[in-house]
């Protein structure tokens, strides 16, 4: 008897066999033949990682791929406003309910002739299930609650999954409109230059180093709304331009908004610094004032000197070249600092610049420390 011999009666009352995966994980088989797995959310420190969400998935693959959900307040906006387009079955109850997330007018024509795919979409939301997707891999549906197939013997996985059965039977196959979709390629570009900006605030907050604040003078005391505006525009604005009028443009939009305002915090040192420097206005000579000179501990040149120095305050480290080692240690090595303007007005420390001095110059270098003692290899 295969799944589709069963009336919407007895989809309900028939219980399959789960079979006990382990760490909240089920498997199953459905009428059809079809494979079912169950995952459950689950949480513990130890484990690895943790899921925060249930799933039931019957792998059953070949038909149109597309989600659904409860169609809500949102949804409706965007729609009225016309930033989203969603394909419409024909089915007013249907179509007022469930908001259905793709591109592909032929499904949705598709459902509207299938009322049987309908009534067992509604039938799954009327169970608390909160999203259906249909993907190359087979369906699978997320729960509004876990279940417990250890208490119920697995009577409402069982129900759920014979819902999820009727549903694959009914669903609708590829359809040779499939492939037309609504500025797709646009809304990757969008996306694609998101994860570019994105990428860029993190890479700049977890590998600019902390000698960049020291090179900043000025404090910017104030909440950077400005930049942190600018900063959200370039990062969501190509998607929100080019990606619009596509059945989940609005939703992508809002993930990408809520993404670049979670990276906000981490955003001072690409905005303060590394943004203004790239955009520097001006430059002006300063005093630098050198306060040691030092063996290369990292033995970068076989006689290299590093000499530390202060410019507006703030401390510099200059790695000088074989050259300019011998210079300094003749005490003919003059040096000063080089500071920019930025975009903003912000000024910064660029570093300094040294030549050999000139008749009259004297050369203000301190002689060379000690060299630190070598470690103990012992």
């Amino acid at each position: 008897m295969t799944s589709t011999d069963l009336s919407a009666r007895d989809r309900d009352i028939r219980m399959l066999h789960w079979t006990d995966q382990g760490d909240s994980d089920w498997s199953a088989t459905a009428p059809g033949g079809w494979d079912l797995y169950y995952a459950g959310a689950r949480f513990g420190l130890r484990r690895g990682y943790s899921r925060y969400t249930s799933t039931v998935t019957l792998t059953r693959r070949g038909k149109a791929p597309a989600s659904l959900v409860r169609e809500g307040a949102f949804d409706r906006l965007a729609k009225r406003i016309g930033y989203a387009v969603e394909p419409q079955t024909g089915d007013a109850d249907f179509d007022r309910r469930v908001y259905l997330i793709t591109d592909d007018a032929a499904l949705a024509r598709a459902l509207g002739d299938s009322p049987e795919a309908r009534r067992a979409v509604l039938d799954l939301l009327d169970l608390d299930v909160s999203r259906i997707d249909v993907t190359g891999n087979g369906f699978t549906i997320r729960l509004g609650e876990s279940a417990d197939p250890e208490n119920d013997g697995g009577g409402a996985l069982s129900n759920l999954a014979l819902h999820l059965d009727a549903l694959s039977d009914a669903w609708p196959d590829p359809s040779s409109a499939a492939g037309s979709r609504r500025g797709s390629g646009l809304g990757g570009l969008g996306i694609g230059w998101f994860c570019v900006v994105a990428a860029a605030v993190f890479g700049f907050w977890a590998w600019g180093g902390d000698q960049a604040w020291d090179q900043q003078i000025e404090t910017f005391a104030d909440t950077d709304w400005l930049g942190m505006g600018l900063l959200a525009a370039v990062a969501v604005g190509p998607y929100a331009l080019l990606g619009g009028r596509r059945a989940n443009s609005h939703r992508a939009l809002a993930l990408m908004t809520a993404a670049i305002l979670a990276l906000m915090p981490l955003s001072q040192r690409f905005l303060q610094i590394e943004v203004n420097r790239l955009h520097a206005q001006s430059w002006t000579l300063a005093p630098a004032v050198p306060t040691a000179l030092r063996p290369d501990p990292d033995r970068q040149y076989s006689k290299g000197y590093l000499l530390d120095a202060t410019v507006e305050d703030r401390p510099v480290v200059r790695a000088l070249s074989l050259d300019e080692g011998k210079l300094a240690l003749e005490g003919r090595l003059c040096l000063t600092g080089v500071v920019i303007e930025g975009l903003r007005g912000l000024r910064y420390v660029k570093g300094v610049r040294t030549w050999t001095c000139r008749p009259g110059e004297i050369s203000p270098v301190p002689p060379p420390s000690p060299a630190p003692p070598a470690e103990d290899a012992s």
